[in-house]
């Protein structure tokens, strides 16, 4: 994994915004001071594809092309076992850390039962 500290200080501002806005006061988040030091690498991902992003897109091809999750457009889609409904890969996985259940159907669930959607 890279470290990048400047991505780490761009998502500190940008979660201080969206929490507070730019004109934040002491409701909301504050960054005093950044410390590259108490960094620690996390694992950044994005989640699906924000749906603005395709122009001329129908209503019921969002809901067709998006993930029961994060509601995006599928990111790097996979398909349950149980239900066949699709995912996008790192929601689903996240999904799973923590239940051992089909967010659907609710039937148990493992990434072993994950699959590439058909072509």
């Amino acid at each position: 994994m890279v470290y990048n500290p400047e991505i780490y200080v761009s998502l500190l501002i940008n979660f201080t915004t969206r929490v507070g806005g730019k004109d934040c006061n002491n409701d909301c988040v504050t960054i005093k001071a950044l410390n590259v030091v108490d960094y620690k690498p996390v694992n950044i991902y994005m989640l699906g594809y924000d749906c603005n992003r395709f122009v001329g897109l129908s209503e019921s091809d969002k809901d067709e092309l998006s993930c029961g999750i994060c509601l995006n457009i599928f990111r790097e889609p996979v398909v349950t076992q149980c239900c066949r409904q699709t995912f996008c890969t790192q929601c689903i996985r996240d999904w799973l850390k923590n239940n051992k259940e089909c967010p659907f159907d609710r039937t148990p669930l493992t990434a072993t039962e994950l699959h590439k959607p058909p072509r």
